[in-house]
């Protein structure tokens, strides 16, 4: 604990630490939905937010490809 009071107490490196938290937070709000869904049997949703997770919410939207490639 004493080395995340040291992290805290850096300006130069408090903002990183925020914003790490803030992101551990999201992800943690995410898995419980995708917890929700799982239980209920909406697997769809569930991987949905799976998706989202790994980063590939817009996967559908982009292509796997180069445009000049298709």
């Amino acid at each position: 604990m004493a080395q995340r009071n040291q992290l805290t107490d850096n300006p130069a490196l408090k903002g990183l630490v925020d914003a790490a938290i803030e992101i551990a937070a999201a992800r943690r709000k995410i898995l419980q939905h995708m917890r929700t869904a799982s239980e209920a049997g909406d697997n769809a949703q569930a991987l949905k937010f799976a998706r989202e997770l790994c980063g590939l919410e817009n996967e559908k939207a982009r292509s796997r490809t180069a445009p000049n490639l298709n």
